[in-house]
């Protein structure tokens, strides 16, 4: 059996840490619900691969939105609401078709900024080791996506011959 051992940090580092994760979870749920939105739109020529991989990004996002609540949850603060309410939640929304380069291009830009406010986060978390370790994994998570997303927006960096 495990010794329940207190956490090595008080009230107020313990608060800090916890408005930073339920930032996070709200940021991950927006991300989430624009997410489905786009899914339940898109069409085209490039329908099925942006269907898998908007698909395949709402997944990776739930297991965050669990990951996230957890961590809260294990410092012993209250997470907002759990992963399970946001996704049946986020169902797509109503609404036209939007071109796949606007759906990709503001999937980029919540990406590349939430990676930055984490960053910012990140540093913060100077009390809680573990939860900076679980912050770093999310930035990379966030800017690996990025790089995708730029990927399909822009296509592969050709080097330039020399002339």
């Amino acid at each position: 059996m495990k010794e329940n051992r207190p956490l090595s940090f008080g009230g107020k580092a313990r608060q800090n840490l916890a408005a930073i994760l339920n930032h996070a979870l709200e940021e991950e749920v927006v991300l989430s619900t624009t997410m489905r939105r786009f899914l339940g739109r898109v069409t085209g020529p490039n329908f099925y691969s942006l269907y898998r991989l908007f698909g395949d990004q709402c997944r990776q996002i739930d297991r965050w939105l669990t990951e996230i609540t957890d961590r809260a949850k294990s410092l012993g603060a209250v997470a907002r609401a759990g992963a399970a309410e946001f996704t049946t939640a986020a169902a797509p929304g109503a609404g036209g078709q939007l071109p796949a380069r606007n759906m990709v291009g503001e999937l980029l830009a919540l990406h590349e900024g939430i990676a930055q406010r984490l960053r910012a986060d990140l540093a913060a978390c100077t009390t809680d080791q573990a939860t900076a370790d679980f912050l770093a994994r999310l930035v990379e998570f966030h800017e690996t996506t990025a790089w995708m997303l730029r990927m399909v927006l822009d296509g592969p960096e050709v080097p330039r011959p020399n002339a």
